[in-house]
């Protein structure tokens, strides 16, 4: 059904028909880059992510049912632009397998939609300082583009101490990327 959030994948207890958002705890700091900034723990928890959505029970009719071009892609979204940078490697390495993928930062996700949208946070330092990541514009357009499937990359901890990440993280099965991480062996 169009309307429907329902996506009918099951992986191992990280994935399952009747849970739509998932935050995936990664707790590894940020790295500066220029301006920017990025995460490498996250950039293997979304290869981790892709992976396991790509082995889930129903995956493959899930995916075959999907009429539009865009609805077979997955959404990767962060909030920032080196973080952009190295997804974007990382699928032209082959490391994403072959889906097919809108990747871009927050601010020009902005009124679009996928069924399956995961979320790169980027942002843990010992400072709490989360730049753009804590205005409640940005964490709206991030977490409402998903149809079907939130799927979150972040340090829980970090962000809870902002009131509406904790807000949301505690309507979010939460997964540490060490139990996704064997749940894939």
């Amino acid at each position: 059904n169009k309307g429907s959030r329902y996506h009918g994948l099951d992986f191992k207890n990280i994935f399952r028909p009747n849970i739509h958002a998932i935050w995936i705890n990664v707790h590894s700091p940020e790295k500066k880059e220029g301006t920017s900034y990025t995460n490498p723990a996250e950039l293997e928890a979304i290869k981790l992510v892709v992976e396991a959505l790509q082995k889930s029970e129903g995956y493959s009719q899930y995916m075959d049912s999907q009429q539009k071009p865009e609805d077979k892609e997955i959404g990767l979204i962060t909030f920032y632009s080196s973080q952009k940078r190295g997804i974007k490697d990382m699928q032209k390495k082959g490391k994403l397998g072959d889906n097919a993928f809108r990747i871009d930062v927050v601010d020009k996700f902005q009124g679009m939609e996928r069924n399956i949208v995961i979320v790169s946070t980027v942002r843990s330092n010992k400072k709490n300082k989360m730049g753009f990541a804590d205005r409640i514009e940005r964490i709206n357009v991030a977490f409402s583009r998903a149809k079907r499937l939130l799927i979150v990359v972040g340090d829980k901890q970090f962000f809870e101490t902002n009131e509406n990440y904790r807000k949301s993280i505690a309507a979010m099965e939460v997964v540490d990327v060490k139990q996704l991480r064997d749940a894939l062996k």
